[in-house]
């Protein structure tokens, strides 16, 4: 609850601090850094969800086996799918600048239009959308969905994957993020 009042853009004090970057009221010297700072906090996805949530049980990663469906985050609360969900559609709030789809808030998607790059935000946001869609769409956890129905998750992981390789190269080369 602390997190989310201090992101509140009725006045939360960080959000207060990240969208007044570069000025004498912000944490940030240069607007630049809060964009490089949020950018690093999202590549989460890339190298946890991506890699280790979803590559490491289908057996793309430190896997010994076909599939490692043991290796699911929330094994005994069976959460993982919803879990994974969670994250993607944080990662789209934080891309868009708002978890309302309708809100015409800036977010990274803003700055790549901006650069004439919609392609790029598209590409992110239609791969996120493929991700989450595939993993809603199973009936069962994400332990038994790699057993009974492998390739829906492996089009998760190729959708979450596209939109990841979008993330860290052209996107970060446009908006020259580091």
């Amino acid at each position: 609850q602390t997190l989310e009042a201090s992101w509140n853009s009725d006045g939360g004090e960080f959000f207060t601090q990240f969208t007044e970057a570069g000025t004498n009221n912000s944490i940030y010297e240069y607007s630049v850094d809060a964009l490089n700072d949020l950018y690093a906090a999202l590549f989460y996805v890339d190298l946890s969800v991506k890699d280790d949530k979803l590559g490491v049980p289908i057996g793309l990663f430190t896997c010994e086996e076909t599939t490692c469906p043991d290796e699911v985050e929330s094994l005994w609360a069976e959460h993982s799918a919803e879990n994974i969900i969670a994250n993607l559609q944080s990662f789209q709030a934080a891309f868009h600048g708002s978890t309302d789809p309708e809100d015409d808030a800036m977010g990274f998607d803003d700055l790549l239009a901006l650069q004439g790059a919609e392609s790029i935000a598209e590409t992110i946001k239609s791969g996120i959308d493929e991700a989450v869609q595939n993993l809603q769409s199973v009936n069962a956890s994400l332990k038994n969905a790699i057993a009974s129905d492998l390739s829906t998750i492996q089009d998760a992981y190729a959708s979450l994957k596209a939109a990841m390789d979008q993330f860290k190269t052209e996107f970060a080369d446009v908006l020259e993020l580091e």
